[in-house]
């Protein structure tokens, strides 16, 4: 896998949403591309390889103890089923990376305060030559969800389905049917009507001005 620099256009951001069988892959300078959350969900590797110092993420997994209850009531049809392997492709491994990096940090940290500053620079330098790049400490920061995005895609494609002019109804509603109250995670995954994409960045804004101060700390240093 090559990791590059290029100029950030339409086609990547499209690219990127690619996600295979649902929509199709974007041509880009002669290669075909698509969502690289596929192969690589959570890209810490090339940004970190990319000279990154500080990782700032926006993760779309919320986390609510008291709905498991809710969940086991629901009969696993199919469309429970396809949410919850785009789950497992594109939501779950980011806590387990972003585990991993914290981690790395600590036994950087750790290594660097026990042998001092020189004999780390050697073991970095080292490690330079056979992995391609130095190690250092990479600050996180990551703003999660504070509503279930599944159920908002839920409410909004119901309001959706009722519209008369409302393109791929029928798709809609079949969806509906068969994820009754809670679930509806393969809707929120193919579901890009502006009612519920402006109702995703209303959440998003309000979720980061509760961490307005942290994550000016978190760029001004």
């Amino acid at each position: 896998m090559d990791f590059k620099q290029v100029a950030f256009r339409p086609e990547h951001v499209l690219a990127s949403a690619a996600i295979p069988i649902i929509f199709p892959p974007v041509k880009i300078d002669g290669e075909w591309y698509c969502d690289g959350g596929v192969r690589l969900n959570t890209p810490l590797s090339p940004a970190i390889r990319l000279g990154a110092d500080k990782i700032f993420s926006v993760v779309l997994r919320y986390y609510e103890p008291s709905a498991r209850k809710e969940r086991e009531e629901v009969y696993p049809n199919i469309f429970y089923i396809i949410g919850k392997i785009l789950n497992a492709l594109f939501l779950d491994r980011i806590a387990y990376d972003f585990s991993r990096l914290e981690v790395m940090n600590q036994l950087i940290d750790t290594v660097k305060s026990s042998l001092g500053e020189e004999e780390f620079e050697k073991i970095s330098k080292k490690m330079k030559e056979v992995r391609g790049y130095e190690l250092k400490i990479v600050d996180l920061l990551y703003i999660r969800p504070s509503e279930d995005i599944g159920k908002i895609a839920y409410e909004c494609a119901k309001k959706y389905a009722h519209l008369p002019t409302s393109r791929n109804k029928a798709l809609i509603k079949f969806i509906l049917e068969l994820s009754p109250r809670v679930d509806s995670d393969v809707i929120s995954y193919i579901f890009f009507e502006p009612s519920y994409t402006s109702e995703l960045i209303k959440l998003g804004y309000e979720d980061a001005k509760k961490q307005a101060d942290e994550i000016f700390k978190f760029f001004s240093l």
